[in-house]
């Protein structure tokens, strides 16, 4: 791999593992963090984010980005059933499957959404950004 290819790769996936790895590392305190909010809505708003980061790492010129937001939600969920497994092996912790549902649901929920925006800005005929070069879509 050249060094331009490998420095486009981390830019491209960085943020989405870095991301999983925050997440891999705020559930490992025992006992989890007091939050203002719902759990669950706080899973949904986690990892809708990483939804997002995935989606920009597989969306591509020649991909549909209904394809990339397929994938996308797939693999935050995956993440998220991972997530609830090593849950359940911290201390004051437990692994509930509603956790999951939420987590696929607001990562395809923000996936979705963006694969729709980018719908628009492709039948409209806009350049889509592909890394760090604008190109125009070719169908």
């Amino acid at each position: 791999m050249t060094r331009g290819a490998a420095g486009a790769l981390f830019w491209r996936w960085g943020p989405a593992a870095l991301y999983a790895a925050n997440i891999w590392v705020l559930s490992s305190f025992p006992g989890g963090p007091k939050l203002p909010v719902n759990a669950y809505v706080a899973h949904s708003l986690g990892f809708g984010a990483l939804g997002a980061l995935l989606w920009l790492a597989l969306n591509r010129p020649t991909r549909s980005p209904w394809r990339a937001a397929v994938l996308a939600a797939v693999l935050a969920g995956a993440w998220g059933i991972v997530d609830e497994l090593h849950q359940s092996r911290v201390p004051r912790r437990t692994a509930d499957p509603f956790d999951v549902l939420a987590d696929f649901g607001g990562a395809a929920a923000v996936a979705f959404s963006m694969a729709a925006v980018a719908s628009v800005g492709r039948a409209r005929g806009r350049p889509e950004r592909d890394g760090l070069r604008t190109r125009p879509f070719r169908a």
